[in-house]
């Protein structure tokens, strides 16, 4: 009899115990999470750069007229104390997400030291700002937002100081190229 009811007891501790991992592994099975979705898009950006028709160099352009500018550098040379040459860079997003724009002009290589505080960029948007030219690279703004499919056309004046004397008559300034970053914005 002890015997017996020695097995009885075991039997129901072993269905217990047995009911309950069932009950955990049928709700461990049947439990779902939502799925994980991570949306993601490309970043592209076509750029185009022009400069301003200005034949007396007085930043008044000729007939409102632009042109692009399809070859490496821009190279300046017998300049003129109060030249103003006049640009403009158009960006487009032409990915599938909105982006952050920053642009800065890369490498500005001068034949002589002084040539640098001769020549200034100014420009009034995003913000207004004259910057003078340095060796090397020139940040010229950062995080403007840019939503997908969007242009934004750049205008900017390059201006010749009057550091600029007949000593710099056979120097030269090359801006190599510009810098145009469009980042995902968070």
């Amino acid at each position: 009899m002890k015997r017996t009811l020695l097995y009885s007891i075991f039997t129901v501790i072993v269905a217990f115990f047995l009911t309950v991992v069932i009950v955990l592994a049928w709700f461990m099975v049947s439990e779902k999470t939502e799925p994980v979705v991570i949306t993601t898009g490309a970043l592209r950006a076509r750029c185009n750069l022009y400069y301003g028709l200005d034949s007396d160099f007085d930043g008044e352009l000729d007939d409102g007229t632009y042109a692009e500018i399809t070859t490496a550098g821009i190279e300046f040379t017998n300049v003129i104390p109060g030249q103003i040459y006049t640009y403009r860079l158009v960006v487009r997003n032409m990915g599938t997400v909105d982006g952050i724009l920053s642009i800065s002009i890369n490498d500005i290589i001068a034949t002589a030291a002084g040539m640098y505080e001769g020549f200034s960029v100014s420009f009034t948007d995003p913000e207004t700002k004259d910057l003078a030219f340095v060796n090397g690279d020139l940040e010229l703004f950062t995080e403007l937002f840019l939503a997908e499919g969007d242009t934004y056309e750049f205008n900017f004046l390059i201006k010749i100081n009057e550091t600029i004397s007949a000593e710099f008559r056979y120097e030269s300034l090359t801006i190599t190229n510009f810098i145009v970053r469009l980042d995902q914005t968070y």
